[in-house]
């Protein structure tokens, strides 16, 4: 017998965690590793891409992440996002709670 597994997640909703617990985990790894693109921070959470997307998306809106240009030279590279403005703050709050990464 053969067992499938599960299909990734197409939503915050679909993983199972709080939207506010995910905002929390991609700020910390955004301050632990400084610039990042989407997809490294995909590769790094473990979080499909269309998730972690969702969560930038939030973070900006927030203030707590803000892009800082483009990875490469070629228009179609990735956005590359770090903490920003009030996000320093929320940072220091989520590790106060953990400083798991």
């Amino acid at each position: 017998m053969r067992l499938e597994s599960p299909s990734a997640p197409q939503s915050v909703e679909e993983t199972g965690i709080g939207r506010e617990n995910l905002q929390k985990l991609v700020a910390k790894t955004l301050n632990v590793f400084g610039t990042m693109t989407p997809s490294q921070l995909s590769r790094e959470t473990k979080l499909p891409m269309i998730v972690v997307n969702e969560i930038l998306t939030d973070l900006q809106k927030l203030q707590f992440a803000e892009a800082r240009g483009l990875a490469g030279a070629d228009v179609r590279s990735e956005l590359r996002y770090a903490v920003g403005g009030k996000g320093h703050e929320f940072v220091l709050e989520a590790l106060g709670q953990s400083q798991y990464v």
